[in-house]
């Protein structure tokens, strides 16, 4: 985040006080500063890489007090291997540096526990203070992903469930995170695998109203939607289309909305152009 601040021209640094060294700003005002002047790549999900690192942020801050709930590890895992995506995307996007050369995918987080296949009760040990401090964190989660989904984003980009070869098999949403918290349950949280087209769970009309409704110009038509797939070969990228082997139609991803949603009129037009002077004869 201070990065891109840094390439936009701003400080990262607060204003210097008298007799104090130079500090430079917080995570949550380089997120706040990187929000409020738009600076997020395009093609990235903005609200969702917000709201997924706000929450790591949030666990970080109540390290203290979640310790008697070792079972929130399989809470926050979906959030880690997200985030390790985003930053990865994000990085690529914004200065052409991509991890993959220099880390093997081995190295997504092992400090929580993955998850399994049933959803359970949570145990929290000892006091009921510690059920409230849990219940409190779950809240916060419950509604940073709230507000991502609110602001037209998909919760894929804040909290996903991979398998070991980086399929999305579960995209997580708040409803996801409304577990039983107790100081007498048995289990442990953990999430239950859905099919992969979970991922892509937006049809063409869905994916247009979506992505009208965040991009700022005239409304996209139909037509536009099939000149951009010519243009770019979106059926074809399985980040942002996918169609089930007896079916017609395709159906897209989060992806495809952040990613139709940072191009402006001007390419949409001479998109347009191309595709209607391919059609004549």
């Amino acid at each position: 985040m201070k990065a891109t601040l840094r390439r936009a021209g701003q400080s990262i640094f607060y204003r210097k006080q008298r007799n104090q060294r130079y500090r430079s700003i917080a995570l949550d005002d380089a997120l706040g500063r990187v929000d409020a002047g738009e600076l997020w790549p395009k093609g990235t999900d903005g609200a969702a890489i917000l709201a997924n690192v706000k929450a790591l942020a949030e666990y970080r801050d109540r390290a203290i007090h979640l310790y008697n709930a070792p079972s929130l590890g399989s809470v926050i895992y979906p959030f880690l291997q997200q985030n390790v995506l985003n930053f990865r995307d994000f990085m690529v996007a914004k200065f052409n540096k991509d991890l993959a050369d220099s880390i093997t995918w081995q190295l997504l987080p092992l400090g929580a526990s993955a998850p399994g296949d049933a959803v359970q009760f949570m145990r929290v040990d000892k006091s009921a203070s510690a059920v409230a401090e849990v219940q409190d964190f779950l809240d916060e989660l419950r509604r940073l992903m709230d507000a991502a989904e609110a602001a037209g984003s998909d919760t894929a980009r804040v909290a996903t469930v991979y398998d070991i070869n980086l399929q999305s098999v579960k995209k997580l949403t708040s409803a996801d995170l409304a577990v039983a918290v107790s100081s007498t349950a048995k289990g442990q949280i953990v999430w239950k695998k859905m099919d992969p087209n979970q991922t892509h769970p937006y049809s063409t009309s869905d994916l247009l109203a979506r992505v009208n409704k965040r991009r700022k110009g005239r409304k996209l038509t139909s037509y536009d939607y099939a000149a951009i797939c010519w243009k770019e070969g979106l059926r074809d990228n399985q980040k942002y289309a996918w169609k089930h082997s007896n079916g017609s139609s395709y159906v897209w991803s989060g992806d495809a909305v952040a990613h139709l949603s940072s191009y402006d009129d001007k390419y949409y037009d001479s998109v347009k152009a191309e595709y209607t002077k391919s059609r004549t004869p």
